[in-house]
């Protein structure tokens, strides 16, 4: 069970401004919501190996060249091949037979932002910012980003952009972001 952090004990009269987050787009130069820079890293037949047959949104699997680390490129309902709304990182479970997956030539999977697998909830808030909800439970992390308007998502017609970052012992062990399904 992950329980929140307490309020801060600062008044509402001296609580600093919020700051307008910036969200993260890419990941290994593709971009959500655009197809040809996905196609660019992919190929263009990639996605028969997209796996569509589940109760989750249809995704396409990438692991690094060591077969240690997953990139999830997570298509919604409605959109086209290619046309990605969420990414998802994290390391692959040693138990994973499957072989569902493309394998590619990248070393690790980092996002537009540089987050990476491995770094502490400090570095990552030092990227985003503090003001991201934490919640912890023992020796889980869990950090939230929440940007529920601005030009990003009116551009591409969405209401709620999400990033959510997991951490084990204080290291990045997964993450996702991109456009909540609405």
């Amino acid at each position: 069970m992950l329980f929140p952090l307490a309020a801060s004990s600062q008044s509402k009269a001296s609580a600093k401004p919020a700051i307008r987050l910036s969200p993260d787009t890419a990941c290994n130069g593709m971009a959500i919501d655009h197809k040809s820079s996905v196609i660019r890293q992919v190929g263009n037949t990639a996605w028969k190996h997209a796996i569509t047959n589940t109760t989750q949104y249809p995704r396409l699997i990438l692991r690094s060249a060591d077969n240690k680390q997953q990139l999830e490129l997570i298509q919604h309902y409605g959109n086209p091949d290619y046309n990605v709304s969420e990414f998802k990182l994290s390391y692959v479970d040693s138990k994973d037979t499957s072989t569902r997956y493309i394998k590619t030539n990248f070393t690790s999977f980092e996002s537009g932002k540089k987050i990476k697998l491995g770094m502490t909830v400090a570095q990552v808030q030092q990227i985003w910012g503090s003001n991201g909800q934490l919640l912890r439970s023992n020796s889980k992390s869990i950090v939230q980003y929440r940007i529920k308007s601005g030009s990003y998502l009116q551009r591409h017609s969405k209401t709620l952009y999400y990033a959510t970052y997991t951490f084990q012992n204080d290291k990045l062990i997964s993450f996702s972001y991109g456009f909540d399904y609405e």
